[in-house]
């Protein structure tokens, strides 16, 4: 499925605000006043992009794919009832939806890193799909939040599936198993440290052990972020993933009748 509409795909019209609204929140980055109020302020007509929408609903609602803030911004001016000019696609699906927001934001940095991955799963990317279920499967969902159960590192996700599917899910049971859902747990770094060692030995690994040592050397997630960036700043790591690494391996390893040893090149 591709992410951008051809231009025959389009209809323009001049819509009243009062008949534009984000109708599939699923499909949309969140709602930010502040960015709305940002952009009123700074207005200039001359340079109104027009917003990119789907076929009204059943209440002549049109949803929003691409322009919610510009849209907000011109009621916040002028009311309701001025009209926008928009480009209308010939969609009633969330999912193209989703996918149109996901074409025309592609390399917007405004654009959260959270959002875009929960746009994409609707609009049913494969990689994105397939990593929300292994999260989900595990008892954590994808939120911009620290809340219990909760993750946060998109980035640590994707770098975990595309090691192997299998390695995301074996990492998140067993961060979930060593520290439950403390959202401190599946920050970035301790995701791809933890993914790395799983992968590379995952046939090697007792996932017991593992998880013992672990809670006993770190009772939480922060004690070992704390060794991991000593340990970064007196090695010259080039990251502080790659000291999750180095720990993980070197407590595991500690007493060990079978370490995990990397093959010689």
């Amino acid at each position: 499925m591709t992410n951008q509409l051809k231009p025959t795909e389009y209809k323009i019209e001049w819509i009243p605000v009062r008949s534009l609204a984000v109708v599939w929140l699923e499909a949309q980055r969140p709602y930010q006043e502040a960015w709305a109020k940002h952009i009123a302020d700074a207005f200039d007509p001359d340079l109104f992009d027009p917003a990119k929408v789907t076929l009204p609903n059943g209440n002549g609602i049109y949803h929003i794919c691409e322009g919610q803030h510009r849209v907000r911004a011109v009621e916040m001016l002028w009311g309701p009832n001025e009209r926008v000019p928009c480009l209308v696609a010939q969609e009633t699906d969330p999912a193209r939806a989703a996918d149109i927001f996901l074409g025309t934001n592609t390399g917007r940095n405004h654009v959260h890193k959270i959002a875009k991955f929960k746009v994409a799963v609707t609009a049913r990317h494969k990689n994105e799909v397939a990593i929300d279920r292994i999260v989900r499967h595990n008892g954590y969902r994808v939120e911009a939040t620290h809340a219990q159960d909760t993750i946060a590192a998109v980035e640590g996700l994707k770098f975990a599936y595309n090691k192997a599917p299998k390695t995301l899910d074996r990492t998140l049971r067993f961060i979930r198993d060593t520290w439950s859902g403390d959202p401190a747990a599946v920050a970035a770094p301790i995701l791809k440290g933890s993914a790395s060692v799983i992968c590379e030995f995952s046939a090697n690994i007792d996932f017991n052990r593992l998880r013992e040592v672990m809670m006993k050397r770190y009772s939480s997630p922060g004690k070992l972020m704390i060794d991991a960036k000593n340990r970064k700043e007196l090695s010259r790591l080039t990251s502080l993933s790659v000291a999750v690494e180095q720990l993980i391996l070197l407590a595991y390893n500690k007493g060990c009748r079978k370490p995990l040893k990397r093959k010689s090149t």
